[in-house]
């Protein structure tokens, strides 16, 4: 009747029998995502056109859910949408939730905190969502992530600068010029300089923007 997904790269630190509890009030529940990265904007068959600019997306790492026949049209919808050449299933779950008739709710960040990217979270984070193994792709070890980011559950702002995590302040500016070059360093040892000079410039051509 009630299950919480989990993606297989989240660890999970402390119990979280409290989202069985939230699927008293509601059927579904899933993590609001930091940005938009998921949504193209050049592409007139994509499932997002006609979603209200208003709707954020969503993050799927972490999705606790109540078996109902609302639930199991939204993820047939959702599957349908899904197509071989999207990223991520991100972009066909943000339509899929937006033309479903299930009661949803947003999770906080701590029950799906995505430490390898800038963000702020509010008390003790309960599952960490990872990469876990791979350091290239994540560049935060989990064992880093546990102990800098449970060490407050006041509200604090995380940012990664190279393979660093800073929970507030951030770094100063030299020292995130440090910390990029031993995320450099750490490309080239482990993918090459060729493969590490088109991940940079693959980096610096998507933060530009198209034009």
């Amino acid at each position: 009747e009630r299950t919480i997904y989990l993606d297989t790269d989240t660890y999970v630190q402390e119990p979280i029998d409290e989202l069985f509890d939230l699927l008293d009030e509601f059927e579904f529940a899933v993590r609001r995502n930091r940005d938009e990265s998921h949504i193209p904007t050049d592409r007139s068959d994509d499932p997002n056109v006609g979603v209200s600019d208003a709707f954020p997306e969503f993050n799927s790492g972490v999705i606790p859910y109540r078996s109902t026949s609302a639930v199991t049209d939204l993820l047939e919808a959702w599957e349908r949408q899904c197509l071989p050449d999207h990223e991520s299933d991100q972009r066909s779950l943000r339509p899929a939730l937006y033309h479903s008739s299930v009661t949803f709710t947003a999770l906080p960040n701590r029950y799906n905190c995505i430490y390898r990217n800038d963000n702020v979270v509010n008390k003790r984070i309960k599952v960490f969502h990872g990469p876990l193994l791979d350091r290239c792709k994540n560049r935060i070890e989990l064992r880093e992530a546990l102990r800098k980011l449970n060490a407050s559950e006041a509200c604090r702002v995380y940012y990664t600068y190279g393979n660093t995590l800073f929970v507030d302040p951030s770094p100063t500016f030299p020292a995130k010029l440090w910390y990029r070059g031993l995320q450099l360093r750490d490309l080239v040892s482990d993918r090459g300089v060729r493969e590490t000079a088109d991940l940079v410039f693959s980096a610096v051509s998507e933060s530009l923007g198209p034009g």
